[in-house]
């Protein structure tokens, strides 16, 4: 019985890890910028290559009568039982990354925008007055205009208006 549940394991171990590269390579210029995809590939390698060893082990351990697992084999079998239940727990931490900049953003907006509204206070200004990025970095947090996590540019307007960023146009 042990015999076939290393087979039955590795082969779903297979299916498993093919089914995420497959899906994770759907969206390539992506998977190329981002680390954590990477980390994500260098565990579903990891889980085809576990799950190619424990088939290998079964149907070997088939073939002969008095086999006992070795060490690598149930080194094997944790990596794929790990790796299985990090990829399952996976669209988890997705959506909450895809949650997290945009949320990230709105804060420094609303920096901005604060900035805006003591550099106007402080200079006597009025809604229809432009600063300059120069006129808000000592009001700023860093003395710096923030940076968008993906990318954008803070589009800082007169002092009446939100600040708008160009890779989250509706956030503010």
């Amino acid at each position: 019985m042990k015999k076939a549940i290393l087979i039955l394991l590795g082969a779903a171990a297979l299916g498993i890890g093919l089914f995420v590269l497959f899906k994770l390579t759907s969206d390539l210029p992506y998977t190329r910028r981002d680390p954590f995809i990477l980390v994500v590939l260098g565990m579903v390698l990891t889980l085809l290559l576990g799950g190619a060893w424990l088939v290998f082990a079964g149907i070997r351990a088939l073939s002969h009568r008095d086999w006992s697992p070795g060490k690598w084999t149930r080194v094997a079998f944790y990596l794929v039982v790990l790796d299985a239940a990090a990829l399952l727990a996976l669209p988890h931490f997705v959506k909450h990354r895809t949650v997290a900049a945009p949320n990230a953003c709105v804060a420094q907006q609303k920096q901005i925008d604060g900035a805006k509204s003591q550099w106007a206070m402080e200079h006597r200004k009025i809604d229809m007055d432009r600063p300059t990025v120069t006129d808000l970095t000592p009001y700023l947090i860093q003395k710096q205009l923030p940076v968008c996590e993906r990318g954008g540019t803070y589009v800082i307007g007169t002092v009446g208006e939100k600040t708008i960023c160009t890779a989250h146009p509706g956030t503010n």
